[in-house]
């Protein structure tokens, strides 16, 4: 939409993909946007750290998400989103509040759910006490064997081979004597960054004991045994770890899957919505990561931005697999790196934003 007037951009969601479209719309747009984020919690942390929180590695920084908001001129709106009426270009929140747009971008994540009804399922912070209990298991000699293992459906199973990698060298630091197993559907341990790196993480399992079995479907966890899909052991282990499965967050007005996942075309605006966009986890695209959300987040600003009348060109989603995998020693770079691989997400916008906000913005 070119007018004279700023577009109105609502962004739901503040996690890796909303933050990056917020900073993206900013840098790219300058004020012919008005910006207003809306998400329930006030505080930003990169979820993908929290795999060490349960080894007692740093404490993950928090960010304010109201003051983040105040760097770029964006309003903050502590709410849910609740529905949208694509008619009429609004939204409303949980708590009844009706907030017009031009563009509106939808990152609210997707929902988590445990895939079994045993094993302790990591899905963050809210789970990091539970395997740090294991892990003084673990190091006590009271567990001798853990099974990890990635559920079939959507899901992100990098944090899980941390865990593993993590445990074992843990382990090995307090001469445990542990056997440890990782039990994955994949045809090859983390196939979506590549062959190169499916050989490293391959390589890096088999250095640190841990048994890997691939293309192995488990039905259910009963204590420490993985079930396999025609009922019989996978598996016998002490205790059991994986990871959750994930489910599109259905909101009234926006067309979704099977699975309540938004679909969305190569600049991320939703099918047959117009004015309406999607990134990261909440979308049909199959990966979920949030290197990947914040691409998905740059494109979508590209284009919100050249209909704002900014002269941008145009880009389009293709995926670049990249990934920081924490193995308790030396990090490994899974798929193409980049100069800015230091960081654990990689992102245009969001990581130098933070690094040059330094102290002032987390709480």
């Amino acid at each position: 939409m070119t007018s004279s007037l700023p577009t109105r951009v609502v962004i739901a969601g503040g996690g890796i993909g909303g933050l990056e479209a917020m900073f993206a719309l900013r840098s790219l747009a300058g004020y012919r946007v008005l910006l207003t984020l809306m998400t329930p919690d006030p505080v930003f942390r990169v979820r993908a750290l929290s795999v060490g929180d349960p080894f007692s590695g740093p404490a993950l920084r928090r960010y304010d998400v109201g003051r983040l908001c105040s760097e770029v001129d964006a309003e903050f709106v502590q709410d849910a989103l609740a529905s949208v009426d694509p008619g009429a270009r609004t939204v409303t929140t949980g708590g009844g509040q009706t907030v017009p747009y031009d563009d509106l971008v939808l990152a609210m994540g997707a929902l988590q759910h445990a895939p079994y009804a045993g094993g302790i399922t990591f899905r963050g912070l809210e789970d990091a006490e539970a395997v740090h209990g294991l892990i003084q298991d673990v190091e006590l000699g009271a567990v001798e064997s853990v099974v990890f293992v990635v559920p079939s459906g959507t899901t992100w199973p990098l944090p899980l081979y941390e865990l593993a990698l993590l445990t074992a060298e843990r382990a090995f630091a307090m001469g445990a004597g542990v056997e440890l197993t990782l039990v994955t559907p994949e045809e090859r341990p983390l196939g979506y960054f590549g062959l190169d790196a499916s050989a490293t993480v391959t390589g890096l399992l088999r250095d640190a004991g841990i048994t890997l079995l691939t293309e192995t479907h488990v039905r259910d966890l009963d204590h420490g045994t993985a079930v396999g899909i025609d009922g019989t052991p996978v598996v016998q282990a002490r205790r059991a770890v994986t990871i959750p499965v994930l489910e599109g967050r259905r909101i009234p007005g926006i067309p979704t899957d099977a699975r309540g996942f938004v679909p969305v075309d190569e600049h991320g605006a939703v099918i047959g919505l117009p004015g309406v966009w999607a990134v990261g986890d909440a979308t049909t695209f199959p990966l979920k990561q949030g290197g990947l959300a914040a691409q998905q987040a740059d494109a979508a600003a590209a284009a919100i931005a050249a209909g704002a009348g900014a002269s941008v060109a145009l880009t389009t989603h293709h995926p670049v697999m990249r990934a920081k995998l924490f193995t308790g020693g030396r990090p490994a770079h899974l798929g193409e790196v980049t100069s800015d691989d230091d960081a654990k997400v990689a992102t245009t916008y969001l990581a130098p934003m933070l690094t040059r906000l330094g102290t002032r913005a987390p709480v």
